[in-house]
């Protein structure tokens, strides 16, 4: 068990665990093909010198193929237990960042929305005082068109008295 597994991606852990449950398929076929083979045949008391002898033989082959299978289960158990806990750090250590993004994110906008406030205020000011500007201006030139104009108003200024006549 030299692989390092935390440097696996998921996806290559997976396809290990796949190719091991394979094999305990394979195994398995093999132990049942094995186990009918044995039932299949006679055996042989002439040349096995006895039915207990015979019995020992078998329960030896069933007792090494129980052996394996168990060595075997055990090896993809331990595998597994590997394959979570690597799957449980890089889902830790993704979630970790995810909430690091989502806080720079959040800081990035408040800084944003007081910038942005901040220049809204500033244009708000700068059109007022323009505004402001502007009327005096004009107030001045309309104050200034009325001296200068002052005479030309008497001159219109006709009383009614003479209209009506």
């Amino acid at each position: 068990m030299g692989t390092d597994y935390k440097k696996l991606s998921r996806r290559e852990l997976e396809d290990r665990v796949a190719a091991q449950e394979k094999e305990i398929n394979e195994l398995k076929n093999a132990l049942e093909a094995a186990s009918a083979q044995l039932q299949s045949r006679a055996i042989d008391i002439e040349e096995t010198g006895s039915l207990a002898e015979a019995s020992v033989r078998i329960s030896g082959v069933f007792e090494a193929a129980q052996n394996a299978a168990e060595r075997f289960l055990e090896n993809i158990r331990l595998r597994q237990e590997e394959t979570d806990r690597a799957c449980e750090e890089r889902d830790s250590e993704s979630r970790e960042k995810a909430i690091e993004l989502l806080e720079s994110t959040e800081a990035k906008c408040r800084a944003l929305e007081e910038e942005t406030k901040q220049k809204c205020a500033e244009m708000a000011e700068a059109a007022k005082q323009e505004a402001d500007s502007y009327w005096r201006e004009v107030s001045e030139k309309m104050e200034h068109f009325y001296q200068e104009h002052e005479g030309l108003k008497e001159m219109l200024d006709i009383p009614e008295k003479k209209l009506g006549e």
